[in-house]
């Protein structure tokens, strides 16, 4: 139905910053989660399965470790 998430966000009148950052990407999600003080993380998860997850590792794992603020994974 949408084509992007700018797209959902737009019409559903959702006041949304995007920002581009390089570098390792758990590290800059928890980091700007930490210094704009944000309420919530919302991350999509694939849903490798607890034993890929541990093999892998996956940047919503690494965010979870190292963020204080909440984390919201949907599936």
């Amino acid at each position: 139905m949408f084509g992007t998430i700018r797209t959902f966000s737009k019409h559903h009148g959702f006041d949304v910053n995007y920002v581009s950052q390089i570098g390792s990407p758990a590290e800059v999600i928890a980091t700007m989660a930490k210094g704009d003080k944000f309420d919530l993380i919302v991350m999509g998860s694939h849903g490798h399965g607890a034993l890929a997850g541990l093999l892998m590792g996956s940047v919503a794992t690494k965010v979870l470790a190292l963020s204080k603020t909440p984390v919201l994974l949907v599936r």
